[in-house]
């Protein structure tokens, strides 16, 4: 069984990835239901941000400018872990492909695959053959 756990990015501020430490879900006076999480950096608490889960407002990035990733629950050929939104770079070994070609991860039917560019599913790399070079919040190193 793998381990289920997140990071949070915010669009709106420049606040880096924070790996989120606490989840809950309130019911506010306004009927709505709001996720909210807990982040951190090098230990300290940052507080609690609220995600809006209103009708029309799917993951709530309209709102608050937060999104949730979740951890794949695999680790890229550096020991890195694969988070949905990671951007990776993998060999396919297939004679027809040449050198490096890169993808994102992203959640679809149940489970995490690596997406083209041009959204086509791509077939999944044996983890130690890919490696995680960014994400799509942040620019790729």
């Amino acid at each position: 069984m793998r381990e289920i756990k997140f990071r949070a990015w915010n669009k709106m501020h420049d606040l880096g990835m924070l790996p989120v430490s606490q989840l809950s879900w309130d019911e506010h006076d306004d009927g709505i239901l709001r996720l909210h999480f807990c982040g951190s950096t090098d230990g300290k608490m940052h507080g609690s941000f609220g995600v809006h889960s209103g009708l029309g407002n799917v993951d709530g990035s309209e709102e608050t400018g937060w999104v949730l990733m979740q951890y794949t629950g695999l680790l890229d050929k550096q020991g890195k872990e694969i988070y949905e939104g990671d951007i990776v770079n993998f060999k396919e070994g297939k004679t027809y492909h040449y050198g490096m070609t890169g993808a994102t991860i992203e959640y679809s039917e149940g489970g995490f695959f690596p997406f083209a560019d041009n959204g086509d599913n791509m077939p999944y790399p044996k983890p130690n053959e890919c490696e995680v070079v960014g994400n799509i919040y942040e620019e790729a190193k």
